[in-house]
């Protein structure tokens, strides 16, 4: 038998609203391991500067935006 068990802090919710937040979330956290393995968001830069941090992120994003792009032809 196979389950799905999620906590929540907000117990006011209904069950579909947490699985719904929780797919949401789900789909962020892909993102964000797949910004760090592939498209090197963290081994790629040395610095420390904020807007430098900034402009790289972008551009690791850029890259996801253009691999998804070329998936979907």
């Amino acid at each position: 038998m196979s389950g799905l068990l999620l906590l929540s802090s907000d117990i006011e919710l209904p069950k579909s609203d947490i699985v719904q937040i929780y797919g949401k979330r789900w789909d962020i956290e892909v993102f964000f391991k797949m910004a760090k393995q592939h498209l090197k968001l963290v081994k790629e830069i040395q610095c420390r500067d904020f807007d430098a941090l900034i402009a790289h992120t972008t551009i690791v994003f850029m890259r996801h935006m253009f691999v998804a792009y070329n998936c979907r032809q």
